[in-house]
């Protein structure tokens, strides 16, 4: 959550109750903000998450709730990360150790 904000509600909100602790402690969640500032006023953690799908080749279809998240999600199309900053994302994440189990995986 950027600058202090508040979490969703819902199951949005259960589950990032239980992936973020271990993103900020893995070093993802820090490294995505020294990225974002890096780029300037404008990139925020959403355009380098979505950024970094679009490295790897995945098509990212984010929700929007709010025109501003919308907005976020249009800026990050012009987001592109570099190959060691891919790199150095997916290395962090690989260090994080969440367990929390994808509920809408099929059966």
């Amino acid at each position: 959550v950027e600058d202090g904000g508040t979490l969703p509600s819902g199951p949005r909100g259960f589950l990032a109750r239980q992936l973020l602790p271990e993103a900020e402690a893995s070093g993802l969640l820090p490294l995505m903000r020294d990225l974002a500032s890096l780029r300037g006023p404008g990139t925020g953690l959403p355009q380098i998450a979505l950024g970094w799908c679009i490295a790897k080749d995945t098509v990212p279809i984010p929700g929007a709730r709010t025109l501003a998240q919308c907005k976020d999600n249009i800026k990050a199309l012009s987001t592109e990360l570099t190959t060691e900053e891919v790199q150095a994302l997916d290395f962090a994440a690989s260090r994080a150790k969440s367990t929390v189990q994808n509920s809408m995986r099929s059966m």
